[in-house]
């Protein structure tokens, strides 16, 4: 696996050809009819110029990155080189927007063939190989005469859109080992202070247990039935001590309980 990402300067050779492919010249001898953006790349090799002639045909290629929602969208994935290498691979889509821009007497016809010719085949197959296909959805030509050493020149922009599949590999590092120290239950098996379990003195305020206030069957004193320690009903066939009357504002002692009757 290797990083596929494009500088500038392959991405203006790349649109050089494509824009000799539509023109039907060849690349190695354009004469300078395709340029780059002066100041973009200042190597010769690459037909960057300052100087215009009114009267020639020539097209500028200008590469302006844009911002996009597509182009926020990361898929990052760690894989395994081998041995304890890892590395995470980020792929996305960088989004670009190319501006022709071409001058001369026959600038229109020249930039009308640059927007036709994107679409055909041979074009959208050459820019899929290269990772860098069109975004079809081209605007209109536009038109905009410019004033250069004092002389009106023709001048008319074609602008498309093309996303650039961007993958980046960065090496991270791993960990051999780790230590582990194994946790087991406690006195009070898995019911604690406050657990739902049935360890040896259940939790104190736990929904299983045999604890003091459990809500199990019966109660620290209240034998078999289904009663609770707080105040209010007895459960069935429980014996309590100090509780308080329902209705009555007075604690009244009970040594016992029998059937219909109370004592005070």
């Amino acid at each position: 696996m290797q990083e596929i990402q494009k500088s500038v300067t392959e991405m203006e050779d790349m649109l050089a050809e494509v824009v000799c492919m539509i023109w039907g010249i060849d690349k190695e001898t354009i004469n300078g009819r395709i340029r780059v953006i002066w100041g973009s790349n200042v190597d010769t090799k690459s037909m960057s110029s300052p100087n215009l002639k009114t009267t020639e045909d020539v097209c500028y290629i200008h590469v302006m990155p844009e911002d996009d929602a597509y182009n926020r969208q990361r898929h990052i994935q760690f894989v395994h080189l081998g041995g304890e290498n890892m590395a995470a691979v980020d792929e996305h889509t960088d989004v670009h927007n190319i501006l022709f821009v071409n001058y001369g007497n026959n600038a229109y016809d020249c930039a009308r063939k640059i927007r036709n010719g994107l679409y055909r085949d041979d074009i959208r197959r050459f820019l899929r190989i290269n990772r860098f296909p069109l975004v079809t959805d081209t605007p209109a030509i536009r038109r905009v005469p410019e004033l250069v050493n004092g002389n009106w020149v023709n001048r008319v922009d074609v602008s498309a859109k093309f996303n650039q599949y961007v993958r980046l590999i960065t090496e991270i590092g791993t960990i051999e080992q780790i230590g582990v120290t194994p946790v087991t239950d406690g006195e009070n098996g898995n019911g604690g202070s406050n657990g739902n379990g049935n360890g040896e003195n259940g939790g104190d305020n736990g929904n299983g247990g045999d604890g003091e206030n459990g809500n199990g069957n019966g109660n620290e004193n209240g034998g078999n039935g289904n009663g609770t320690n707080n105040p209010g009903e007895i459960g069935a066939g429980g014996e309590r001590d100090d509780f308080i009357v329902p209705n009555s504002g007075n604690i009244r002692k009970l040594n016992e309980v029998e059937k219909g009757v109370t004592r005070p």
